[in-house]
């Protein structure tokens, strides 16, 4: 695999072809826009931003990417559903691992545009504007982007240690949290199987990043499915002390879910529902 940046290609480099992108080392999928193979659970290394998905929308610093699959190939229409499965697992696999992709954008003229690291903060699947569901990610840039339409700026990527990034996020400590409930959510109960494996997501509770500067224990860690961790980072749900789950409107949704093995933290729940509401 090839994490994070290239040696000697500089954020804002231009490349002619697609091919070209794989000369380079910037995107080595010939055809797909996900790039990576999952191997030792570390997910996906680069995407393409081309266009081609209706669903995708393009911010600048944040980017919400639609996942493989499912279109007609030569009408480009959206026919058929999306599972995580293959390389939208893949891509998936970096929510929890914290393993930067690099994201290269199509442009107008049909060249491609390196644009740096992103991190993928969120996966879960909706239904596009074509009525499929579909598997969506939010990334979010490493480094603040240029508004859209203007050019990156030139000069050398800054380089900081993808070692250091992959272990900021414990992917072990996920994967444990996730084995222990067996990849059932810990709000709704909710298991998603795709057809070759079963999918769920390891969501911190106080977050990892600055301001919060969360730590990377299980006791930290929740097991949700994919729209329930969007919930819950957006403070549209949360936990009380004795452990009922409330929306933001009031409304009773459940009690969290726990198992043998996996304390959770009062502490760090507290610390969520500071951020979002009076409690």
């Amino acid at each position: 695999m090839s994490i994070g940046e290239v040696e000697g290609v500089a954020v804002g480099t231009t490349f002619e072809t697609w091919s070209d992108l794989n000369a380079a080392g910037i995107h080595r999928q010939m055809r797909a826009g996900i790039q990576g193979s999952g191997v030792s659970g570390q997910g996906a290394e680069s995407i393409v931003l081309s266009g081609r998905y209706e669903d995708d929308e393009d911010l600048g610093s944040t980017v919400l990417y639609t996942g493989h699959g499912g279109r007609d190939a030569r009408t480009g229409e959206q026919v058929d559903h999306q599972d995580f499965t293959r390389l939208n697992k893949t891509l998936a696999l970096n929510v929890d691992s914290g393993q930067p992709v690099r994201v290269v954008r199509r442009l107008d003229d049909g060249r491609y545009r390196y644009d740096g690291l992103f991190f993928v903060t969120a996966a879960y699947d909706t239904i596009g504007k074509s009525g499929f569901r579909i598997c969506r990610f939010q990334l979010e840039a490493e480094e603040p982007m240029p508004s859209m339409g203007e050019p990156a700026p030139p000069g050398p990527a800054a380089r900081k240690s993808t070692t250091s990034k992959v272990l900021v996020r414990d992917g072990g400590v996920a994967a444990h949290v996730k084995t222990l409930h067996e990849y059932r959510c810990q709000i709704c109960g909710v298991a998603l199987r795709t057809r070759n494996d079963v999918y769920a997501e390891a969501a911190h509770i106080r977050p990892l990043g600055r301001p919060h500067n969360g730590p990377d224990v299980a006791e930290n860690v929740l097991c949700l499915c994919p729209n329930d961790h969007v919930l819950f980072d957006a403070g549209a749900v949360h936990v009380e002390t004795n452990l009922d789950v409330r929306r933001f409107d009031g409304q009773h949704v459940g009690k969290l879910r726990l198992v043998s093995g996996h304390e959770v933290g009062e502490g760090y729940l507290a610390y969520h529902r500071r951020q979002f509401t009076d409690n």
